[in-house]
């Protein structure tokens, strides 16, 4: 390219600019004409003696060409060696290399002004220390601040009976004022109806209501007699599960938002209809496990005492109707996210619900989709890695069925 770009330039000055006449303009003419000038005053003799060898004085415009032995031009054949070398010219500037002077008189001055050369070393490898120290911190900071946001520390869990459905951190480190913590997220439609569902949950617990599915409604009057405990939300890592397997043995999930985050609730479907076999399961992802301390002071109140709840705050799951699964069509269940504008999207559970953890497996050839939760929204499933964080959901998952000693067994 660059043979071409000088064969082209050769060609123009022997053909083209041979056709034609260039002569310098008027204003170059006039600045040449005053240079002379100047130069005659100065020395008067040397400009005669031009003159005289000339033979007379050079008036009128002089004939311009193009002159081609320039060191731009002569440089053209390294420019993309040194692009690559040392980047465009638009991001370097002399000012860099004279500002440089700047910092030596600064270190100069800090010396004894003998034998400086080796103060000045000297300085220079304190300053590249104490640069790469700040630098290091600051990315040990910046990982810090990360799992503050994204991963609460590890709970350390003592040892349980394996006859406790479920364990909990005891701990009451990480918590959030449940407001603030509500306006960090506003306009996610994922905690749009937080606090209002989250006492409706409470309250139909306080009240020894049957679990179906958070469906009971509660008036203004009735939520404003629950009471939270200096409106404080306390978050844990970790919610170990004890179940018994298939083949009757004692086993332990740990289930976490981070890693293990997809759970199992017995379903408690009431409009599949006469002749339908409801599937007997419902799948949820957790995205967070919280306990508040609180109290009903309501009619049929058995205490007046701030008692500690444990809830999951878990993003619902849905079967596909459109899918024919089970054991007849010799398919895997198959699940989707409900998308973010249904009410019912987001919900919680008392772990007490939670029959284990369940292995989802993406259904690949369904591929990825932004339209169930936006991509920026606080619910987005942050994985192993500390810097992954998911943009978008799996159409549908296959649910993974436990293989046991039993063929027909399900789930």
């Amino acid at each position: 390219m660059v043979s071409a770009i000088c064969q082209l330039l050769r060609k123009f000055v022997n053909t083209t600019c041979t056709i034609f006449d260039t002569k310098e303009l008027p204003s170059e003419e006039a600045a040449r004409g005053r240079r002379a000038a100047a130069l005659a005053q100065k020395n008067p003799t040397a400009d005669a003696t031009s003159n005289q060898g000339n033979g007379k004085a050079t008036t009128g415009p002089k004939s311009k060409t193009l002159n081609l032995a320039t060191y731009k031009l002569h440089a053209l054949a390294d420019y993309c060696t040194t692009i690559r070398q040392f980047g465009t010219t638009d991001s370097y500037s002399t000012q860099i290399g004279e500002l440089e002077h700047r910092r030596v008189k600064r270190r100069f001055a800090r010396t004894n002004k003998h034998k400086f050369m080796a103060q000045l070393a000297q300085q220079e490898a304190r300053e590249r220390f104490i640069t790469q120290s700040r630098a290091q911190l600051e990315i040990k900071q910046t990982k810090v601040d990360h799992r503050r946001r994204h991963k609460q520390r590890e709970d350390s869990l003592p040892y349980t009976l394996p006859t406790a459905h479920h364990h909990i951190s005891e701990s009451s480190r990480n918590w959030h004022s449940i407001t603030p913590w509500l306006m960090d997220r506003i306009g996610d439609r994922a905690v749009q109806n937080f606090l209002p569902q989250l006492i409706d949950h409470l309250l139909a617990r306080f009240l020894g209501l049957a679990y179906d599915g958070d469906e009971y409604e509660f008036t203004d009057e009735q939520r404003g007699l629950l009471q939270i405990d200096q409106n404080r939300l306390y978050e844990h890592s970790v919610l170990r599960v004890n179940y018994t397997t298939y083949d009757v043995r004692r086993a332990q999930d740990s289930i976490n938002p981070r890693t293990h985050p997809d759970v199992m609730v017995l379903s408690y479907e009431d409009d599949a209809g006469p002749n339908a076999q409801p599937h007997p399961y419902w799948y949820a992802r957790i995205l967070g496990i919280f306990h508040v301390m609180a109290r009903y002071v309501g009619p049929g109140s058995q205490s007046h005492e701030m008692q500690r709840m444990d809830f999951l705050w878990v993003r619902w799951l849905g079967l596909d109707p459109q899918m024919r699964t089970g054991w007849a069509a010799m398919r895997l269940p198959a699940v989707g996210f409900v998308p973010e504008s249904n009410a019912d999207a987001f919900g919680f559970i008392d772990p007490q619900e939670v029959l284990r953890g369940v292995h989802l497996i993406p259904a690949f050839h369904h591929e990825h989709t932004t339209d169930l939760l936006n991509s920026s929204s606080c619910c987005r499933h942050q994985g192993k890695s500390q810097d992954y964080e998911e943009e978008e959901d799996w159409n549908l998952f296959y649910v993974n069925l436990y293989v046991s000693t039993s063929p027909s067994s399900n789930l």
